[in-house]
């Protein structure tokens, strides 16, 4: 899997998506949890965790009713969001940038 990582080629495939804010879900009862997500069309991995998050208000929204998750949309900088993934129990290892209809975008690792 290292070998993998250290491919530009991947590298650039799986990070190149992301915008320099994105739209994270936090939970209504509890602002310290946050929609995580388990991604299985993600190149060159069977399955992946991560702490979902989406380009627009308008797809993080599309994202909440695809998985039934109750909360309420926040944009944070794309820094932000890597510090907030970092924080996040295993298996969750970075970012996946969803389209709001449950497909993978893009993933980018933090540990």
């Amino acid at each position: 899997m290292n070998q993998l990582m250290d491919s530009p080629l991947i590298a650039s495939l799986l990070e190149s998506d992301f915008p320099e804010e994105v739209v994270v879900i936090q939970l209504d009862r509890d602002p310290n949890k946050h929609l995580c997500l388990r991604a299985e069309n993600v190149p060159g991995y069977d399955v992946v965790h991560g702490l979902g998050c989406t380009k627009s208000i308008e797809d993080a929204h599309a994202m909440m009713q695809f998985y039934g998750f109750p909360g309420h949309p926040t944009t944070i900088r794309f820094e932000d969001a890597r510090q907030l993934a970092k924080t996040k129990q295993d298996p969750v290892a970075g970012l996946l940038l969803e389209d709001g209809l449950g497909n993978c975008i893009a993933f980018h690792f933090v540990k």
